[in-house]
């Protein structure tokens, strides 16, 4: 409803030159890998594996080739520069808050000899944001804010991406909360506000930090 229409209206003004646009599509192919590679490994299998591994495939590949094409030093032009300290702290302050949230329910169940709560409601091996946050998005978050900070190129061309990653994911955190109160199933209310303001500063870091042209 909101990242596939999105993707195509930002693909298209790229297509038309425009660089902060390119910048903003590359992160909803990213939240397309992200969310697809649990897809792909965390839901039982079903009518939708192979769709699931197809678009996980060429997400992928579109990443990896969208980043390849980039030329940092040159894109940091497209990039507004006034605020990077904020934006980079931002970033930096975000992937320490959630490697410590993970990392604290991580440990404390290994430290109890337990498995943590949500992957036995689940019933998976483990649970694959934990992976796919601390092994992969959170240490690039951090990078990116950092790169920022220094005034590196691969800062400013990276941190759109980034912005629209954790909007992207802020999105769904947030319906859950509403759908589950709508179940008449408690809801995690506070949890709703915090997301919900990360959701907001990301959108703004996203359509800041790009030149419209």
């Amino acid at each position: 409803v909101i990242v596939a229409p999105l993707t195509i209206v930002l693909a298209r003004r790229a297509l038309r030159g425009s660089m902060g646009a390119y910048l903003l599509w590359l992160g909803f192919i990213a939240f397309t890998v992200y969310n697809y590679v649990i897809y792909a490994f965390a839901i039982h299998f079903g009518p939708l594996f192979l769709l699931w591994v197809a678009v996980l495939g060429a997400s992928t590949f579109t990443l990896v080739a969208g980043a390849f094409a980039l030329d940092a030093a040159a894109v940091a032009d497209a990039m507004h520069r006034d605020r990077r300290r904020v934006a980079g702290a931002f970033l930096m302050t975000v992937a320490g808050l959630f490697t410590l949230m993970w990392l604290s329910d991580i440990v404390s169940a290994l430290l109890a000899g337990e498995t943590p709560e949500v992957i036995d409601e689940l019933n998976l091996p483990t649970n694959p944001v934990h992976v796919l946050d601390l092994a992969f998005f959170l240490p690039a978050a951090a990078f990116v804010g950092w790169s920022l900070w220094q005034r590196r190129p691969l800062g400013y061309a990276a941190a759109p991406a980034v912005f629209v990653l954790l909007a992207a994911t802020g999105i769904p955190i947030m319906t859950t909360v509403v759908v589950t109160a709508a179940r008449g199933q408690d809801a995690a209310w506070p949890l709703l506000g915090v997301i919900g303001v990360l959701t907001i500063a990301a959108i703004v870091g996203a359509a800041k930090s790009v030149r419209w042209h």
